[in-house]
C-alpha cells in the first residue's frame, strides 16, 4: 500500500509538473513503478510452491493472506490508504519545514517527492539508517528542482536530526504510558513474547 500510494502522488505531481512545462528528470519516473505492488492482490500462490520454499514459503503464505484480508475488508484498506496518505502529507509538510528552516522555500509537489523517496528507500537499507543515500537523494532531487545538491543535504540533515529528538524525547513518554504506569516490567514483555 506505501508503494502504490507513493507511486500515484509520484505520478500525479510529475503529470502536474509537465503540464506546466517543468521537466522530470527520469529516475523520479522510475518512483511510479513502485504501482506494479497492486498487481500481488491479483496473484494466489500455489502450494507446492509453497511448501517447497520452506520458511520462506511460509512467509509468502502469511503475506497472501494479509492481502486475502486487505480484498475482502474494504474499510480496513481503506483506513490503510488514508493512514498512509496522511503520512506521506505529514511528511512532506515537515520537509518544508526543514527547508524554510535553512531560508528555503520548495513547492509541496517537490516535499512530496522527496518523502514518497525516502519511504521508498526505508524498504531497503543498504547503510544503517540509509545514512548517506537518503541525503544524496535529497540533494539530488533538490539539485533537479532548482536549489543546489548542498541545500538538499542541509534539509535531509535537519529532518534527520528533528527525527532523533523526537524519538528521544517521545520514548520515555511512551514507556512511561505503556508499561511503567501499567506495572509491566522487562521480564513480563520477555515472557510474552515467548508465548
Amino acid at each position: 500500500i506505501s508503494l502504490f500510494i507513493g507511486a500515484i502522488l509520484i505520478l500525479i505531481t510529475n503529470l502536474v509538473n509537465v503540464l506546466l512545462g517543468n521537466h522530470v528528470p527520469s529516475f523520479i519516473w522510475l518512483g511510479a513503478v513502485g504501482v506494479l505492488p497492486v498487481l500481488l492482490l491479483l496473484i494466489r500462490f500455489p502450494d507446492r510452491m509453497i511448501t517447497r520454499l520452506g520458511r520462506f514459503g511460509k512467509m509468502l503464505r502469511l503475506f497472501e493472506e494479509g492481502l486475502l484480508e486487505l480484498r475482502t475488508n474494504r474499510k480496513h484498506l481503506l483506513e490503510a490508504v488514508l493512514c498512509q496518505l496522511t503520512l506521506y502529507f505529514i511528511g512532506a509538510i515537515a520537509i518544508m519545514f526543514a527547508f524554510a528552516s535553512i531560508g528555503l522555500s520548495i513547492d509541496i509537489q517537490i516535499a512530496l517527492v522527496l518523502v514518497v523517496f525516502n519511504s521508498i528507500m526505508n524498504l531497503v537499507n543498504i547503510t544503517p539508517g540509509n545514512l548517506g543515500l537518503k541525503e544524496a537523494a535529497f540533494g539530488y532531487i533538490s539539485e533537479m528542482s532548482g536549489l543546489t545538491f548542498t541545500q538538499g543535504v542541509a534539509a535531509s540533515v535537519l529532518t534527520r536530526v528533528a527525527g532523533l529528538l523526537i524519538t528521544f524525547i517521545s520514548a520515555p513518554i511512551a514507556w512511561y504510558f505503556l508499561f511503567h504506569r501499567m506495572n509491566v516490567t522487562l521480564s513480563d514483555l520477555r515472557t510474552r513474547s515467548r508465548e
